[in-house]
């Protein structure tokens, strides 16, 4: 279908594969937000869903421009240090750790894990907010340096579609953990409406279908051969920032 509307002239010329995933990302993601006020008014929520998919989040079309990913690993450290090998192997841990619970759900995994996943989100999120600039392109940057984490020695982030696997009380934990962590990105959004570089759309359900592409992002590493290449995140958020439809 997507090749369809390409072929067609409807559809941005975009890699397929890239804007299925995106698309997917949607509907994986509506059990862990889809519940009241939004399935009060479901046909609302799905219209405005479809408006940001369709048309995108961004007032005026966007260009994306190269950044540069923030580190966020210290290995240039002195590597003799015994408290930076130490750091260095808990970290390990926490990301195979993250690539276990992702794959497995495993009822086992450590919190320390997912809250050194929650650690590496809050920062880069709040990155993205320290820069100078507007809603739209801290937006931007929020997205693109999640994107990025994914696919580095600091990722995969945890993925919180497992949660049910954890038990009651803890999964009440994490999820109040990444809510805030949501609505960081959602500071931004509404920034954008503040400072007219974003349409004036549900906030909420932008903050949740932006999280949702995040949460899903790992996937295309099944899809392309190259999930390394800086233009990627670009070419991934741009069918949620400029739409799917062909200007």
């Amino acid at each position: 279908m997507v090749k369809q509307g390409i072929a067609e002239g409807v559809v941005e010329p975009l890699d397929s594969a890239t804007i299925c995933v995106g698309i997917f990302s949607i509907p994986q993601w509506f059990p862990v937000w889809l519940k009241r006020p939004y399935t009060s008014n479901a046909a609302q929520t799905i219209d405005a869903v479809l408006e940001l998919l369709v048309n995108g989040l961004a007032a005026d079309r966007h260009e994306f421009s190269h950044i540069d990913f923030p580190p966020m690993s210290k290995q240039a450290l002195d590597s003799f240090d015994r408290e930076v090998q130490n750091r260095l192997k808990r970290e390990a841990f926490y990301r195979v750790g993250s690539m276990y619970f992702n794959q497995k759900g495993y009822k086992g995994t450590s919190l320390d894990e997912i809250a050194h996943s929650l650690d590496v989100e809050r920062a880069l999120l709040s990155k993205a907010g320290d820069q100078v600039g507007t809603g739209l392109k801290k937006v931007e940057l929020a997205l693109r340096y999640l994107f990025n984490i994914q696919f580095t020695e600091e990722g995969p982030l945890i993925r919180y579609r497992s949660l049910p696997s954890l038990d009651e009380r803890h999964r009440k934990e994490i999820l109040k953990a990444s809510k805030d962590n949501s609505e960081k990105l959602g500071t931004y959004i509404r920034q954008g409406f503040d400072d007219h570089t974003l349409r004036n759309l549900d906030a909420g359900v932008a903050q949740h279908v932006l999280s949702g592409a995040i949460e899903a992002s790992p996937d295309l590493a099944s899809w392309l051969a190259d999930v390394n290449d800086p233009k990627l995140s670009a070419a991934y958020f741009h069918m949620f920032i400029n739409g799917l439809a062909r200007k």
